[in-house]
């Protein structure tokens, strides 16, 4: 997941707030999981663990039925400018 993510961030010039976790499933059928977090950032590991939450809840679906894709898109795109706490060390992570 970290090459997908790092892949789709470095596309994304802006800022992002919501990720969103694509997946289809063994019998093609399709879901979608996303979540918003409250800051924007750009930074790939911050990206990266909301992506992993998604699939770690996502994971009881994936168990049951199986996956044959794996997707991720970043939206509520924002000014590239815009930093997020953990960019200026405000906070730990």
């Amino acid at each position: 997941m970290r090459w997908l993510v790092a892949t789709v961030a470095e596309t994304v010039p802006e800022t992002i707030r919501t990720v969103t976790l694509r997946l289809r499933f063994d019998d093609f059928t399709r879901a979608t999981r996303s979540h918003t977090i409250l800051e924007a950032t750009q930074r790939t590991e911050a990206i990266l663990a909301v992506g992993r939450d998604l699939l770690d809840v996502a994971m009881v679906e994936v168990d049951k039925r199986g996956i044959t894709m794996l997707g991720i898109s970043l939206g509520n795109l924002g000014d590239a400018g815009a930093v997020d706490r953990h960019d200026l060390g405000l906070v730990a992570g």
